[in-house]
């Protein structure tokens, strides 16, 4: 393995709380009670305007694109009267994947990833960062991380991507890498599709010696 990609939301950034409860409040706004469950199944790791098709499949497009507005708006707020961290272990593992030479990019359908790694501070450590924004096809599509191992100009079998949400998996498996799946998300189909599982990536030598034995 020569690069590590990494989804953002509850990988490298303590962020799902947030997404979560902007979500919520926004559904809440157009008569819905959303779950956590829900949230897991039909939004976490899609972008906005997917997230929502899957909750209200029959709104017009500028309904659905009023909607869209009224989450960020609602996250930004969160975010705003929040102190942003990195998930624990973060900066500790991506210092010693640097030592190791790996190639490190960020890749994720948010278009707040920038933000929040930037917030977070870790978009120094980093290589590479992709955005939704950047990205015309979501997930389970893999251009998600295809796009990322193609700027790094590293085949996508030398490629190890982490996510913690089981359609992240499903499309760096699509793409030809393999996976990592972070279970502190509680997505029951996390363990069906990843290659490790591991509760956070304070699990260094666990994931360092998974690294080491898929080697090119």
């Amino acid at each position: 393995m020569r690069a590590i990609i990494f989804d953002v939301d509850g990988v490298l950034v303590d962020s799902v709380e947030l997404h979560f409860s902007a979500w919520k409040q926004t559904f809440a706004n157009q008569g819905i009670r959303l779950t956590y469950t829900d949230y897991l199944k039909k939004i976490n790791g899609l972008p906005r305007d997917q997230a929502i098709k899957n909750v209200l499949p029959h709104l017009s497009v500028d309904k659905q694109s009023e909607i869209a507005r009224q989450k960020q708006l609602l996250f930004l707020q969160t975010l705003n009267s929040s102190q942003l961290s990195p998930k624990p272990g973060v900066i500790s593992f991506i210092k010693k994947l640097k030592k190791l030479n790996y190639r490190l990019a960020a890749s994720s359908s948010s278009r707040n990833a920038r933000l929040l790694l930037n917030l977070a501070k870790i978009s120094p450590h980093l290589d590479l960062i992709i955005t939704g924004d950047e990205i015309k096809h979501p997930k389970p599509h893999p251009e998600t991380f295809v796009l990322a191992s193609k700027r790094l100009g590293i085949n996508p079998t030398s490629c190890v991507v982490v996510e913690d949400a089981s359609v992240g998996i499903q499309a760096a498996k699509k793409g030809g890498m393999r996976t990592i799946g972070i279970a502190s998300s509680q997505d029951d189909e996390l363990n069906k599709y990843a290659d490790l599982l591991v509760n956070s990536l304070k699990e260094q030598r666990k994931i360092i010696s998974f690294l080491s034995a898929n080697v090119d």
